[in-house]
């Protein structure tokens, strides 16, 4: 049997009480089953937005851009790519988001 971690923030809405759960651990499950159940749960997360975004539009994603830290995990963008079926690419700056924010500000205050 597997081990999966369900949170709940996949099921469309978060609060600042909800929890996470990790099913199917035994006693020799090891700290690095549950990273990759982690990181799993983070991939089938995506997978879930992706195909609710193809319901409601009616188009397939050609490629995905990542940026932020979770995209220095080769493992996990490896995952994305095998699971929606594209290429996934990563920004060359990681946190190419937050850079965006602080020109944002930066602009806004003058």
């Amino acid at each position: 049997s597997r081990m999966r971690v369900r949170a709940p923030g996949h099921a469309g809405a978060l609060s600042e009480d909800a929890r996470a759960v990790v099913v199917g651990m035994t006693l020799y499950t090891r700290k690095e089953h549950i990273c990759r159940a982690a990181l799993e749960s983070v991939a089938f997360g995506t997978v879930d937005v992706m195909q609710a975004m193809k319901a409601d539009t009616g188009l397939r994603l050609g490629s995905m851009h990542v940026d932020g830290g979770m995209t220095g995990n080769s493992f996990l963008m490896q995952l994305q790519a095998d699971l929606l079926g594209v290429d996934v690419l990563r920004a060359k700056m990681p946190e190419a988001t937050v850079l965006g924010a602080a020109l944002a500000a930066g602009l806004a205050v003058g």
